[in-house]
């Protein structure tokens, strides 16, 4: 698969992260990326359009990466 091609969600609380891994990504040729700041909105993210790739930040609030997951895999 082309980076170009590849839809990517990169999923962290903290936005100086979220912001240099989204930046490194762009300049590795990746194009199609999507962020969220918490696992509520990428639960939202993930029900409206098919990611290739999710980058999912286990420790954050209210929601953390494990439960994300749970809830993946919970609903066929």
């Amino acid at each position: 698969m082309n980076p170009a091609d590849a839809a990517l969600l990169v999923v962290d609380d903290n936005e100086d992260n979220r912001y240099t891994l989204t930046r490194r990504l762009k300049r590795l040729g990746y194009g199609d990326l999507s962020t969220a700041n918490d696992g509520r909105l990428a639960l939202e993210l993930l029900r409206r359009q098919n990611f290739d790739l999710v980058l999912l930040d286990i420790t954050m609030p209210e929601m953390n990466g494990y439960e994300v997951l749970e809830h993946l895999k919970a609903d066929a």
